[in-house]
């Protein structure tokens, strides 16, 4: 079922598989299962959904949100308007001119521009069941386009291919994109083939880069959302999500830490 303008929290209150919480499987079920609700730094997730609606639809942010006059969030001025009308709406001078900057570097780049040009819709949910083990699936995206395109938009300190393709391996990108590939045919019968991420750098002159992924990373992300989905359904049949299954492990210090005891050894420590 393909859901235009669900709520959020409506999205995440579905029981389905969704690509967070797979990646979440494949550290162990326990951790899926039992993660804390509202963790992590709220106030990050409020610049991430500013910057979202800045870059996705920027006449509702002009709208939406509301500049303080204030450079921090202790001044008298921005916890008075916070108070009026949320601390969510309200942007300190440097968090509006960060936000507005990416937003123009955004629109500058030729293939972002085009997609938002073309027609398209954004924040599309689409729940759907898995045929392979019958499970439901689920995913949220950014932009879909009648043409058959998607983006994700990523937010990051470096935009290029080689540091960029850090954050791809270590947030799992790679299995995101595979995934949402993976609901959207399960849902439609079609195939998104032009499905990069969008990487702005948060920093000035705001870089930005359209990430396609190669073959090779969708081809793993496929295999280790395919491995996780089945770990899903197991635990959702048997009601059992454990952690870790190795209670003891030997464990290799990195390289940096060899070399640096190599080296005290050499010299005779410290």
């Amino acid at each position: 079922m393909i859901h235009e303008n669900l709520p959020s929290d409506d999205y995440f209150a579905i029981d389905a598989a969704s690509n967070s919480g797979l990646k979440l499987i494949r550290r162990s079920p326990a951790h899926f299962k039992y993660a804390e609700p509202g963790t992590g730094d709220t106030r990050a997730k409020q610049i991430g959904s500013a910057i979202h609606m800045a870059l996705l639809e920027p006449e509702l942010f002009s709208s939406h949100y509301l500049v303080a006059e204030a450079d921090d969030r202790v001044s008298a001025f921005y916890k008075g308007l916070a108070k009026d009308v949320g601390g969510a709406r309200v942007l300190t001078r440097p968090e509006h001119r960060r936000i507005v900057g990416m937003q123009a570097a955004a629109y500058r780049n030729k293939r972002f521009a085009g997609y938002m040009q073309a027609h398209g819709r954004n924040e599309l949910s689409v729940v759907t069941i898995d045929p392979e083990i019958g499970v439901p699936i689920k995913c949220r995206f950014d932009r879909i386009g009648d043409s058959g395109f998607a983006f994700d938009l990523k937010k990051c300190q470096d935009a290029r291919s080689n540091e960029f393709s850090r954050a791809v391996s270590n947030y799992g990108y790679y299995m995101q994109i595979a995934f949402y590939q993976h609901v959207w045919f399960c849902e439609t019968g079609e195939r998104l083939e032009d499905f990069p991420l969008i990487a702005v750098e948060e920093d000035s002159p705001h870089g930005v880069i359209c990430h396609d992924l190669d073959e090779v990373a969708l081809e793993l992300g496929r295999i280790h959302y395919r491995e996780a989905l089945d770990i899903y359904a197991r635990c959702r049949d048997s009601g059992a999500w454990p952690a870790y299954q190795d209670e003891s492990e030997v464990t290799t210090v990195t390289s940096w830490m060899a070399s640096e005891l190599i080296g005290d050894v050499a010299f005779g420590g410290a």
